[in-house]
């Protein structure tokens, strides 16, 4: 008899388990007046960054992956250090208004620099960072889906969550994906036309 009521409680816990993984959690029931607003306040613009990064660069012929200390201004001017063994400056690279300056170890490799980015588009990663990459305004329209808000506009379209920060945007092939820690983007991952760049911003 006592085995018996064990199985039963077995039973029982397992599905209770199964029920609670299985449930919707913090499911959206109302969407509040102000939702473009709180998302708007939420989102500032952000065009200028100086920190550490690191970046992954795929497409169908390149796989290319670096990190480094960025000084970025909102007009995509910048000053990259890519770090090489044990956190030595391997490049010291500027960008302004067009224009490459690189050096490797004192050695100027300018031409070579400009030649890889044009090739591999280093410049565009970096202007990648000038988020959220839409303006939320009174003219998306608004529905709840699970636990997002997703906002939509012609081609594009927004998930938000219930912290009211920007988790995704799709316009049409190219997709945004951001990630956060204490309400700080700390992750951007770009795809689009058989390219994939993901930034970690630390």
């Amino acid at each position: 008899m006592r085995s018996f009521k064990k199985i039963n409680l077995a039973l029982i816990l397992i599905l209770a388990i199964l029920l609670s993984a299985c449930t919707q959690k913090n499911i959206i029931l109302k969407i509040p007046s102000d939702i473009r607003e709180k998302v708007a306040e939420a989102n500032h613009s952000v065009c200028s960054y100086k920190g550490r990064v690191s970046v992954i660069y795929e497409n169908l012929n390149d796989n290319l992956r670096f990190r480094g200390y960025l000084d970025k201004d909102c007009a995509d001017d910048f000053r990259l250090k890519i770090l090489g063994l044990f956190n030595s400056v391997a490049y010291d690279v500027n960008y302004k208004d067009g224009q490459v300056e690189a050096y490797k170890k004192g050695e100027d490799v300018s031409l070579d620099m400009a030649y890889f980015m044009r090739s591999k588009g280093l410049d565009r990663m970096v202007s990648l960072i000038r988020y959220p990459h839409v303006k939320i305004d009174e003219s998306f329209r608004v529905k709840a889906v699970a636990d997002e808000y997703i906002m939509t506009k012609g081609l594009a379209i927004v998930a938000v969550g219930q912290d009211f920060l920007i988790k995704r945007i799709s316009y049409g092939k190219e997709s945004f994906k951001y990630g956060y820690t204490d309400g700080k983007l700390t992750e951007l991952v770009f795809a689009g036309d058989g390219t994939k760049v993901e930034i970690k911003l630390r």
